[in-house]
């Protein structure tokens, strides 16, 4: 077997002459000689499976009009170049099957990357990707030049022979996602995990059988149980994976949970939780991370929401769209809260927000990509604002778009005096951005819910706006400038 880290290439010896074609169009020139030189492979440039195949040549050249030959050549009446074609087939096969791997005109030189010449290999010659092992064949390249008026004037060089091996998974494109296991059942042993794939019987991935010994330490997963990373190696990625997680090496076939993934088509880290007990049986489950949802802060009033997505497709709803599931007080607001479904996150939507089909709608987000919890506030007039989300208190916060650019500080007295601290009081926490608007923020706990305060901000002290009085039984947002505080 031929390691495709470091492969060889074994070229068999070329003549340095080119075997000549014909012309047989009597209104063009006569072809009566040709110079040329080697076919040749760049070896250096061979590493594997990121390899690329550089093929070089010197430049054809075709003589016309018998002993005028040494003056005139068909060069000077090309207005296109010569075409050079990379014919090739699997060695042991006639020349007469060679099918094409590459042309380009007038330059000396064709780079083909691994991949290229693998499909080719088992488009064409049932060359197969096996599971379980490399298979190696090799190929007879031959270069062709073509001259295009008359396109029946053309050489060929002699045969270049490559070996060439084809690996078991093909270079993953994109990112490579993890396997991740959690265990919840009465196994009294040890678990493990046995891999294999499809098509392929009792192809071991992990091994002989039991496979992977499920140790070590574990990370909170998607459902927030503890769960184990199993190591993948390249082979994974690529057709459908069959695992077996069991309890122990000679476990018997009913204690014993299944699940097939293709990890090369994944578009996250893939959990699998395995529970159960021997009078039940055992199950492997996916977890999935929790999707998106859309929180809406309303003041339509109206008593039912429904959220149109567009364009359509086989999986969005048609008109009126997702019903709103209920509310969710986040803050002391209470939201309206969507869960729109995986394929809202996949490209850029239009949404419009109706009363369920009952002749009220409002038009949102235009070109939006949901890939996040997604907070909306929509007035009375349908104006709308979109956030990433508020942020996470246990009490209440306060947002300042601060339009002054101070050291801003914010002192606090009324029912309880120096709250959040003694002047000039507590500092920014954060900044957040909110419909293209950036607020610094101040997060107070959960002694603050209720609270009749004044408030007031300075810079860091040394100026101050006026007091601006609030009751703590919500966010707030507010703007800041030199003339005074007032909310949003």
């Amino acid at each position: 077997m031929i390691s495709m880290k470091k492969i060889l290439f074994y070229l068999v010896a070329l003549t340095a002459v080119f075997a000549l074609g014909g012309c047989s169009d009597d209104d063009s020139p006569v072809l009566s000689g040709v110079e040329s030189g080697d076919l040749k492979l760049d070896v250096d440039a061979i590493n594997g499976n990121n390899s690329s195949y550089t093929f070089t040549w010197t430049n054809a050249r075709f003589f016309i009009d018998g002993d005028m030959q040494r003056q005139v050549s068909l060069v000077g009446y090309e207005k296109n170049g010569i075409d050079y074609h990379l014919m090739g087939v699997e060695t042991g096969r006639s020349m007469d099957e060679a099918v094409d791997f590459g042309s380009v005109v007038s330059s000396n030189h064709l780079t083909l990357s691994y991949e290229e010449i693998a499909s080719i290999m088992m488009k064409n010659f049932g060359m197969e990707r096996s599971a379980d092992e490399e298979s190696s064949t090799s190929i007879d390249f031959q270069l062709v030049a073509k001259y295009s008026n008359p396109d029946d004037c053309f050489v060929k060089s002699s045969v270049l022979t490559v070996p060439f091996v084809l690996t078991v998974t093909p270079p993953m494109e994109g990112e490579k996602y993890k396997l991740f296991i959690s265990i919840d059942t009465d196994w009294p042993n040890d678990p493990y995990v046995y891999a294999w794939t499809s098509g392929v019987a009792d192809t071991a991935l992990f091994g002989s059988w039991g496979g992977y010994a499920i140790t070590g330490s574990t990370v909170a997963g998607p459902d927030g149980n503890q769960y184990y990373e199993i190591p993948l190696n390249d082979k994974f990625y690529g057709p459908d994976i069959n695992l077996i997680i069991h309890n122990e090496v000679e476990s018997a076939e009913d204690m014993r949970a299944l699940y097939t993934v293709n990890f090369a088509n994944a578009d996250e880290d893939v959990y699998i939780r395995v529970t159960g007990n021997y009078l039940d049986g055992y199950k492997a489950t996916l977890v999935k991370k929790p999707l998106p949802k859309l929180y809406v802060k309303s003041d339509l009033g109206w008593s039912e929401y429904a959220m149109y997505v567009w364009p359509e497709d086989d999986v969005l709803p048609e008109w009126p769209g997702i019903l709103s599931v209920g509310t969710e007080t986040i803050n002391g607001e209470q939201w309206i809260v969507f869960e729109p479904t995986k394929p809202y996150t996949q490209k850029s939507t239009n949404w419009i927000i109706n009363n369920n089909n009952n002749g009220q709608q409002f038009d949102l987000m235009q070109g939006y990509s949901f890939t996040g919890n997604t907070f909306v506030r929509v007035a009375a007039d349908g104006k709308f604002t979109v956030a990433g989300g508020p942020i996470v208190s246990e009490g209440y916060v306060v947002y300042v778009d601060d339009q002054i650019g101070w050291n801003l500080t914010l002192y606090q007295w009324g029912e309880v005096n120096n709250f959040g601290g003694d002047w000039p009081g507590k500092s920014v926490d954060g900044t957040v951005t909110i419909s293209g608007t950036t607020y610094k923020y101040f997060n107070f706990g959960a002694d603050v819910k209720g609270l009749s305060q004044n408030l007031i901000f300075s810079d860091n002290g040394s100026n101050q706006l006026g007091d601006f009085p609030f009751t703590f039984t919500r966010d707030i947002y507010l703007t800041v400038t030199k003339d005074g505080v007032t909310e949003k």
